[in-house]
């Protein structure tokens, strides 16, 4: 009869255990939520238990962030998860009234997903009520703290649509017939924000399911030679990359597809600011699509 107790016992257990850790709030990831800034303190309020509310900001590599929740009073408690632009766990805090998490130095450009939930399981609902959501963050530019205006992001000249090079000929058609190759679409550059490469050091990226652009700009002069490579690190999304010159001529273009890896050598014809644009294309899209992280290399004059 003990023994019966025990192992019924052991059971309940551990079933209880699985239950904790799938409603647990760092198990909770969404690519959908409330886009949010560096600096804001975003209000916002719980209306019933086992909520999890989920924010998303936009990050550089080697910048960090701070969150913190403010309760409106003595008696909510909750929780803060931290995920990377993959769906990765980073971090998370304790479940109590005023928890904080610091990211430290972030590997790589993305969107960062901070979920605020108040539980940890069945068993530990933290109330309802108001809070503040408290967002600081050291980026390129420096600190900017809760509750200052973030500085204006410099909004790139708006480039014209890139010409893709192909060695067949592409027309404009409304669909495809199955027949031959579908071609690529034009790709526009003029909504991104692109970010400096950092030269002969390795630069970590990754391309959620709802960005389909990343671009990263590099400066130099005319006959620079550029040693450029990629590798994919994780995903599955069809890629390409194209390097554009200042003045919007395509110096070299690829479709990565699903390659793991690209390297390439080509002379810059002229002097200016080059950008480099990691692109999805709209090929024949993966039964599941997945998040895809990569990472580039660019050393100029390279022998």
């Amino acid at each position: 009869m003990k023994k019966t107790l025990l192992v019924i016992l052991a059971y309940v257990t551990v079933v209880a255990s699985l239950a904790v850790l799938l409603i647990a709030p760092h198990r909770v990831y969404s690519q959908v939520g409330t886009s949010v800034e560096c600096g804001e303190i975003i209000e916002n309020e719980f209306t019933e238990n086992f909520e999890t509310q989920t924010y998303l900001l936009t990050m550089a590599s080697k910048e960090s962030l701070d969150v913190a929740v403010e309760p409106a009073g003595d008696h909510l408690r909750t929780y803060i998860s931290l995920f990377g632009p993959t769906g990765l766990p980073l971090l998370s805090s304790g479940f109590v009234n005023t928890p904080q998490v610091s990211s430290g130095v972030l590997s790589s450009r993305g969107t960062y997903n901070i979920a605020v939930a108040n539980n940890t399981g069945p068993s530990a609902p933290g109330g309802i009520g108001g809070y503040k959501l408290l967002i600081g963050c050291t980026t390129r530019n420096g600190i900017v703290k809760p509750g200052d205006k973030p500085s204006p992001t410099p909004t790139p000249a708006p480039l014209p649509t890139p010409t893709v090079r192909s060695a067949l000929p592409l027309t404009t058609t409304a669909s495809f017939s199955g027949v031959g190759f579908p071609g690529l679409p034009p790709v526009d550059f003029s909504e991104i924000a692109p970010i400096p490469l950092d030269l002969d050091t390795p630069t970590n990226g990754a391309l959620p399911l709802d960005n389909q652009i990343l671009g990263f700009t590099l400066d130099a002069k005319a006959n620079d030679v550029l040693d450029l490579s990629y590798k994919r690190k994780s995903g599955n999304l069809n890629l390409g990359i194209v390097v554009l010159s200042a003045t919007n001529k395509v110096v070299f273009q690829a479709s990565l597809v699903t390659s793991e890896s690209l390297a390439t050598r080509f002379t810059l014809p002229e002097a200016g600011l080059y950008t480099i644009g990691i692109f999805r294309i709209s090929l024949v899209d993966p039964a599941k699509p997945q998040p895809t992280a990569f990472q580039l290399l660019a050393k100029l004059n390279a022998k």
